[in-house]
């Protein structure tokens, strides 16, 4: 890591759920789809209502202002607080995730 941002690779089958944790205090997480299929995204794993889709070549964007982080805290995510939840709607795929400090 260089202080500022991490990309990171993540494998993502169709079978199961593959959690986006973040791996160090930041404010910014950017998933972007570089797969030929669509994934899905979900904020709780067993609410559907809480899905949504990633086309191929399109990216999701979590930001927030440092003046909406949490109470008492500096960064809007902290080390292990997982994002969201992904799927592939096909086959196992790769995604690629930047955080942001």
């Amino acid at each position: 890591m260089n202080g500022v941002f991490e990309k990171l690779k993540l494998s993502v089958p169709a079978t199961g759920w593959t959690p986006v944790e973040v791996p160090f205090d930041c404010n910014s997480v950017v998933i972007r789809n570089i797969s030929a299929v669509n994934v899905k995204l979900r904020t709780d794993e067993a609410v559907a209502a809480t899905e949504d889709t990633i086309a191929p070549g399109d990216q999701e964007i979590v930001d927030a202002a440092v003046a909406s982080v949490r109470a008492g805290r500096s960064t809007r995510f902290v080390l292990d607080d997982e994002v969201c939840v992904l799927q592939s709607s096909s086959g196992t795929v790769d995604i690629m995730v930047t955080f942001l400090r």
